[in-house]
């Protein structure tokens, strides 16, 4: 702890960060005699970065304009190209103040929002890759039925020894990167010596995506020339319409939590389970329910002071450990939840409920600028790292939620679902797809197509 007095000369305060502490100082000391070169360079890189690697956004409102290009910064800031041990490729990282790098977790949006990126090689590709290296170097566990698990998170030589499953979600998310590239190399990296090793014994759920990651698995295995697969992973997973019905039925209001899905004994109800809305399968009338009777409910629901509580409000009042109050609010269950509202095309509680999230977690109204805080308490107070690479999915909201934008290169499609808030008059997208050039098929050039949308009234109608 220590104060600085700061006049209009200003002051410069480096951080520096190396295994030796004379390499740390030498590369402060290098940034202190010059910091106004420091300073312009990494303006004129994250602008280039800011302006040609991410999808260009503008809308009526410039306060969200603000926010996303903030949460952008961040997850490009993270970025780390390590080229070493088990961090052979670039990857972002969710934090820069502790040992922790990319979290498996994290990982689930992390991946996906990589896939919006222009230069994929380099921004999408390693946020999957990076994870291949636990399975060859035999650094997982496996249990008897079949499930492999992750460590939470690993460095060149090192690993947690917290081990989880979400990882079954990286496989959306590099199908999603397959779909925006087309690159049968990329897919095969991760299929071979990676996917089909990890998943061939059982594919555990996150929150219901079995179903689709089986199917997913089933078509990397035909485009990869091994369609022996195929077989396996339709009979890994119980996938038929009636199977799927039956999965869905009897989680629905379990225990005695009416209009909720797989709610758990203890009555400590979460947002997870309004995330399961995020499977294509999920039934909408079960949706509906579930969003009106707890997204929007402010008593014993989800509605908070910010959208969405991490603990229903019913719950608030038996579960009051200090962790259950410093989490009272987290990036992760805002977009997973909102997520799972947009795929099931509830557009308008969707929209109102991002649009509140995104300005009362994402903007300071004292300081009148973005931030991204790890968690705020349920008093609202800010909680954790305030610089964090948590908050990513929430670009999702904006990309595939608000504007509902999708495309597939390899089908040659764009798809555009209009969930634009009705307190806007326009939005505008521009996205970066790198595409064979014409005058050389083998170099990719980026194409920037531009998404508009306007709205307008005549007389009364819209």
């Amino acid at each position: 702890s220590f104060d600085l007095k700061c006049d209009q000369a200003g002051v410069t305060l480096v951080w520096a960060m190396h295994d030796q502490y004379e390499v740390a100082a030498k590369s402060a000391q290098a940034v202190v005699n010059v910091p106004n070169d420091w300073k312009t360079d990494k303006t004129q890189e994250m602008n280039r970065q800011l302006n040609q690697e991410i999808p260009w956004f503008r809308c009526s409102d410039h306060k969200f304009e603000e926010i996303y290009y903030y949460l952008w910064s961040l997850y490009l800031m993270y970025y780390i190209d390590v080229q070493g041990g088990w961090e052979q490729e670039p990857h972002t990282q969710t934090a820069v103040n502790n040992f922790l790098g990319m979290h498996r977790y994290d990982a689930t949006f992390q991946i996906k929002v990589g896939a919006w990126t222009g230069s994929k090689r380099k921004y999408a590709y390693g946020n999957v890759l990076t994870w291949k290296h636990l399975i060859t170097s035999g650094n997982y566990r496996k249990s008897p039925n079949g499930i492999v698990a992750f460590a939470d998170n690993k460095g060149t030589t090192w690993h947690s020894g917290v081990y989880g499953v979400e990882h079954s979600e990286h496989v959306l998310g590099a199908w999603q990167i397959y779909q925006h590239t087309g690159d049968l190399g990329f897919l095969r990296d991760c299929y071979q010596g990676y996917f089909r090793e990890v998943f061939w014994d059982g594919i555990p759920s996150f929150f219901g995506n079995h179903f689709t990651v089986c199917e997913v698995l089933s078509e990397m295995a035909r485009l990869v020339d091994s369609s022996e697969d195929v077989k396996h992973w339709q009979q890994l997973v119980r996938n038929s319409s009636k199977d799927r019905k039956t999965y869905f039925e009897q989680r629905w209001e379990a225990n005695g939590h009416r209009h909720f899905f797989s709610g758990p004994k203890n009555g400590m109800l979460m947002t997870t389970g309004l995330w399961h809305l995020r499977s294509k399968y999920f039934p909408r009338d079960y949706a509906q329910k579930t969003v009106h009777s707890w997204a929007l409910d402010t008593h014993d629901g989800f509605r908070g002071k910010i959208f969405p509580r991490a603990m229903s409000g019913q719950a608030m009042k038996k579960f009051a450990s200090a962790v259950d109050h410093s989490f009272g609010y987290t990036p992760d269950t805002a977009y997973f939840t909102l997520d799972g509202m947009f795929r099931q095309g509830l557009g308008d509680p969707a929209w109102r409920l991002t649009l509140q999230h995104l300005e009362k977690y994402n903007f300071h109204p004292e300081w009148n600028v973005p931030v991204a805080p790890e968690a705020y308490t349920r008093s609202l107070e800010l909680f954790g790292d305030q610089y964090s690479n948590f908050n990513a999915g929430k670009i999702l909201l904006f990309i595939e939620g608000l504007a509902g934008l999708g495309y597939s290169l390899p089908d040659n499609q764009l798809t555009v679902r209009d969930t634009m808030p009705t307190d806007w008059d326009w939005m505008e997208f521009r996205l970066p797809i790198e595409l064979p050039s014409r005058k050389n098929p083998q170099q990719l050039q980026k194409q920037w197509p531009t998404i508009r949308f306007e709205r307008t009234q005549r007389g009364g109608e819209m």
